[in-house]
């Protein structure tokens, strides 16, 4: 996931905004952390802004630095 986000976020022009599905996806409580624990190590290593949460989606802004 983490990896897949990165490679996204490269082609991502600034004021884009990138919607992560399944965040809180929950198969079983090691693959519900393991995805929300990716998503938001990204969003603290990169210039991203929560724009909103759904019920099952991240709304991600990459804003300037």
């Amino acid at each position: 996931m983490k990896k897949n986000l990165n490679n996204a976020l490269k082609f991502l022009k600034e004021d884009g905004i990138i919607i992560c599905d399944d965040y809180f996806w929950k198969l079983d409580g090691h693959k519900l952390e393991i995805r929300i624990r990716a998503i938001n190590n990204v969003v603290n290593e990169n210039t991203l802004k929560i724009v909103a949460v759904t019920a099952k989606q991240i709304f991600l802004k990459k804003i300037k630095f």
